[in-house]
């Protein structure tokens, strides 16, 4: 079968070698339009806890790891910063060590990170990831190679200025692919090859990828990456796909892909909930449709968003911020007991469905080792106090981690393809 790339397909891997100047320092991270992404940064100290303080007790670390207790169904990631991976902060990169068995990339690999400037590549963070994955002998997952955020706005520009038209678009994206293709390979076992490309209704997203290489661009993309990329696992990744339109959308694209001879592996479900959507119900849906059609998923960027919010913001739309208030921030010190409680079942009731369904489930993995890093600090309102992981701004365990280590224990129930 001819590729559906045949025609754009072009090596220029020697052409990149020659001309790339290699970058050791790393670089900031911008959006789009000059839009600042939000970075998870090391939040800022607790106050002084009051004496009266209503906090909900600290707990004794379980004896048994997430890694331990998912190994009979799944891999269990955390998606790291440089400082866990980089030596800035070794006592997260300690609790990495402990408790996983993935890495994720936060920002690293994605283009602004890895390829900031037309002729200038910085490998110096995504090397010591990489490194820092293969000595830990953890599975390594790599994000992004095609989004519309945090892409430098070059990429989407002709050199004299104007918008890029569509066949050098597709060389300087297979540039970049065949650059971090041949330095890393199959050492990536997991790629988030397109992210987000869909609306929530199941429409494509109107991305500068589309408008400038067409609506057929997600399977020329796969089809350039299977040829790239042929010993790692291919995955389209998309937050609130427990929405029927965006989740039937991915659903039509892997079949889509798959009758045309395109490979595509997997399916990454994004997991930034919150403690209203989505609906267990949802959850469990979601897992089944993807179950009978026969595409394994991930479920990747799993947090939970336990603050309120003015109005209904579901998934991870960067853009969808909001202004700062009190009454945004209830808890500026510390969980009380009862919200800890709650949050912590609502934990169990989610880990209850993944292992129901963890026979079409490849891995599990948590946007962030812990609050200290959580990107929900900063979205959609900046300077908040989240609760979001499993383990506090001091790394210790929470609750939580008691309610889904609970989960492992639950018999798996054979879902797939019924």
């Amino acid at each position: 079968m001819t590729p559906v790339v045949s025609v754009r397909f072009r090596w220029w891997a020697l052409i990149a070698m020659a001309t790339a100047t290699t970058n050791c320092s790393s670089g900031s991270a911008e959006r789009e339009e000059g839009i600042p992404v939000v970075v998870p940064t090391a939040a800022a100290p607790a106050p002084t806890t009051p004496a009266d303080a209503d906090c909900a007790p600290a707990i004794e670390a379980p004896s048994t790891t997430l890694a331990e207790a998912f190994a009979p169904h799944f891999k269990i990631g955390a998606a790291v910063s440089t400082a866990a991976f980089g030596g800035a902060d070794p006592s997260a990169a300690i609790l990495v060590q402990q408790q996983f068995n993935q890495l994720s990339a936060e920002n690293v690999l994605k283009w602004s990170g890895v390829h900031p400037q037309r002729d200038v590549y910085q490998f110096t963070d995504t090397d010591r990831y990489v490194e820092f994955g293969e000595q830990t002998g953890m599975q390594i997952h790599g994000h992004v190679l095609v989004w519309h955020q945090q892409v430098p706005d070059w990429v989407f520009e002709q050199d004299g200025g104007g918008t890029i038209e569509a066949d050098a678009l597709w060389q300087r994206l297979e540039e970049h692919i065949t650059m971090v293709a041949g330095r890393y390979g199959g050492r990536i076992k997991y790629w988030d090859v397109v992210n987000e490309a869909f609306n929530d209704d199941g429409s494509l997203r109107d991305t500068p990828w589309r408008r400038i290489l067409g609506d057929d661009y997600l399977a020329e993309v796969f089809a350039l990456a299977d040829r790239l990329l042929p010993d790692s696992r291919l995955v389209y990744n998309d937050y609130s796909m427990f929405l029927p339109g965006k989740r039937d959308a991915a659903i039509r694209l892997v079949k889509d892909l798959r009758e045309r001879g395109i490979r595509i592996d997997a399916v990454g479900l994004q997991g930034h909930y919150n403690l209203k959507r989505p609906y267990p119900e949802e959850v469990e849906s979601t897992l089944q449709l993807f179950a009978e059609a026969q595409i394994p998923v991930l479920i990747t960027e799993l947090d939970l968003d336990v603050l309120p919010s003015e109005r209904d913001v579901q998934g991870a739309d960067l853009d969808d911020t909001q202004a700062a208030s009190a009454a945004l921030n209830p808890y500026p010190v510390c969980l009380p007991p009862e919200a800890d409680a709650a949050i912590a079942a609502h934990w169990g009731l989610l880990f209850d469905i993944f292992v129901k369904y963890a026979d079409g489930i490849e891995s599990i993995t948590f946007w962030g080792v812990s609050d200290r890093y959580s990107w929900l600090n900063d979205w959609p309102v900046r300077g908040r106090r989240n609760y979001a992981l499993l383990f506090d701004r001091e790394l210790k365990p929470k609750s939580s981690l008691l309610q889904v280590l609970q989960s492992a224990s639950a018999t798996t129930e054979s879902v797939a393809g019924e």
